[in-house]
């Protein structure tokens, strides 16, 4: 198995935890204290940027370029995708850490959270609009302390 491949699964696990917490034990004090520093999103985003290292030169005129047609091309290497995924897990994460802490800043319901932040993970942007879709439908109510 290759470095990207190995990342690939290894990254995949390592956000499992944060993920679990955030949607099943959102009061749990260890989720607050788990999701607060941003080090868990680091240690996905270092090993993307260390990884890609090679592809900076070849791929980032590819994308400054914008060309669609390019761009797919990049996808026939399985580093590419897996650097895609990883892109994915960090900047995901990144997102469900503010649903997660949004949320209990307006004190919704982790019910009415739950699913937001499971799209979030599976499908990430759709989680996000799901989410600023609940934020603009539903007003605060009391906050939950967040210490």
């Amino acid at each position: 198995m290759d470095l990207y491949a190995l990342a690939f699964k290894v990254l995949n696990l390592a956000v499992a935890p944060f993920w679990l917490c955030m949607v099943f034990l959102p009061h749990w004090k260890g989720t607050q204290k788990l999701m607060r520093p941003l080090w868990p999103i680091f240690l996905i985003c270092l090993p993307y940027a260390l990884l890609n290292i090679p592809y900076y030169l070849t791929n980032l005129p590819i994308f400054a370029r914008g060309n669609f047609a390019e761009i797919t091309t990049l996808f026939a290497d399985p580093h590419c995708v897996a650097l895609a995924w990883i892109h994915f897990l960090g900047v995901d994460l990144f997102v469900g850490r503010w649903i997660y802490f949004d949320s209990r800043e307006r004190g919704y319901s982790p019910w009415i959270v739950a699913p937001c932040l499971l799209l979030t993970l599976m499908v990430g942007p759709t989680g996000t609009c799901a989410y600023l879709l609940l934020r603009a439908l539903k007003a605060p109510t009391t906050p939950l302390p967040t210490a």
